[in-house]
């Protein structure tokens, strides 16, 4: 028995789930069993359609409680079953825990930590820019590496691909989004296109993909609502198929990047997740592919998305802005060699925190850097009058000072002249001169 643990959901979209069904068929062609393992009810609508048997641990997707589901798979686990991991919230401990009951096989493209599995697997183009012969070498696992591990389905085999434009009437695009729900990536390319490129948008024909667990899809179906040449798509069984009628991808980076290879299908792609980050170098190597940035800080002209992405971004680096500011101060103020300049010290970390409180909210509007360049330069007037006054002021110290001693040697100087020898000479010009002898 093959046993594969892995998820679905908003956050992580459809990705592990649909690569793992492709290698769960591939599995049953051997005439193994395959039991799916996920965490909730969420995941199981896709792996059910393909008549998969499924086990239900009822635990958190992003925090699983490995000893809690080691026991519950230990019930079903017998010699030579194997465990194939497709997530990134179950960590090496996770893995070694379930080594004493299984075979392991685990997917590894981020290369974040050493995983404690039997097999390492990473299909993706860019794994040569990690060690793993280093990290691996003396452990007992085998490692599966390189774009000949893809999980291509078997439709994509079946149709042939094109090598040339159709000649219709209007040309297809083919419009996905991958993980990119929670950036509402496709309303607010639709959204921007339709707006700013209202002429490029209506020669198009859409065909819009949208995922199982994409919590945008009633805004999308409003504004195709009103637009002849959007047709929406839902549980698309023959991607294949659907590719080989269009003469444009644009999609987010991830396997289906590797499937608009197999067609043959030109591809503009955005990175929506840190996994995919490296895609974005690879992929478009030679022209390969397009690529059109990091949609995760992307701004685009949907006053919606903008702002929920906007203010989500900008209040995370608020927080981490925050908790820097307040070590950096703590150890200042402990490392200061004199109090006197703890004024200064406190002074200026003022004005740092209230940057630090005002930048999300001029972030979200836009206008960041404005507040930032206006800080900058006002600041910088007014540390240049500081220094100027604080200048003269240790000038006027030194000269008062040097003048007093001058005097003070002069008076002396003249009294031993006259043979009149002075205990003590001071000589004060504070506001008007004064001169104190003490014989």
């Amino acid at each position: 028995m093959v046993y594969i643990r892995t998820d679905a959901n908003e956050k992580i979209a459809t990705g592990h789930v649909m690569r793992c069904l492709t290698i769960a068929e591939e599995i049953i062609q051997l005439k193994e069993k395959v039991c799916f393992v996920v965490s909730s009810e969420v995941s199981v609508p896709l792996i059910k359609e393909r008549n998969f048997e499924i086990i239900i641990t009822n635990t958190q997707w992003d925090d699983t409680d490995i000893e809690y589901e080691f026991n519950l798979l230990s019930n079903y686990a017998e010699k030579g079953d194997v465990l194939l991991v497709d997530s990134y919230f179950l960590t090496s401990e996770y893995l070694l825990r379930m080594r004493k009951i299984f075979c392991v096989a685990v997917f590894d493209d981020m290369f974040a930590e050493k995983k404690m599995a039997d097999i390492i697997i990473n299909y993706n183009i860019f794994y040569k820019r990690f060690k793993y012969d280093t990290r691996y070498c003396n452990d007992n696992c085998q490692l599966l590496l390189g774009e000949k591990y893809v999980p291509l389905r078997k439709q994509f085999d079946l149709i042939e691909p094109h090598e040339k434009v159709q000649n219709l009437e209007r040309s297809k695009v083919l419009l996905m989004c991958g993980g990119g729900y929670t950036q509402n990536m496709i309303y607010r390319i639709l959204l921007w296109l339709k707006t700013n490129k209202s002429d490029i948008f209506d020669d198009l024909e859409w065909n819009v993909v949208i995922g199982n667990y994409n919590p945008n899809k009633k805004i999308i179906e409003q504004f195709a609502a009103t637009k002849t040449n959007i047709a929406l798509l839902e549980n698309v069984k023959n991607m294949a198929e659907l590719m080989s009628g269009c003469d444009l991808c644009i999609t987010a980076a991830s396997t289906v990047l590797y499937e608009c290879c197999a067609m043959l299908l030109p591809t503009i792609f955005v990175v929506v997740a840190d996994d995919q980050k490296y895609d974005a170098e690879c992929f478009t190597k030679d022209n390969m592919m397009r690529y059109c940035g990091n949609f995760m800080y992307a701004y685009i002209s949907d006053p919606d998305g903008r702002r929920r992405l906007g203010m989500r971004t900008e209040l995370y680096q608020w927080m981490k802005s925050l908790a820097f500011f307040h070590v950096l101060t703590t150890a200042l103020l402990h490392i200061l060699p004199d109090k006197r300049y703890e004024q200064y010290i406190r002074l200026f970390m003022g004005l740092l925190l209230v940057l630090l409180i005002c930048t999300p909210i001029f972030a979200v509007v836009g206008k960041s850097e404005e507040l930032l360049s206006g800080f900058s330069n006002n600041y910088g007037r007014e540390e240049q009058v500081r220094m100027k006054t604080e200048a003269e002021g240790i000038r006027e110290t030194f000269l008062k000072g040097a003048y007093e001693q001058e005097l003070k040697d002069q008076v002396q100087g003249i009294l031993r002249k006259e043979g009149v020898f002075s205990a003590k000479t001071e000589v004060d010009m504070e506001k008007e001169l004064q001169l104190t002898i003490t014989l």
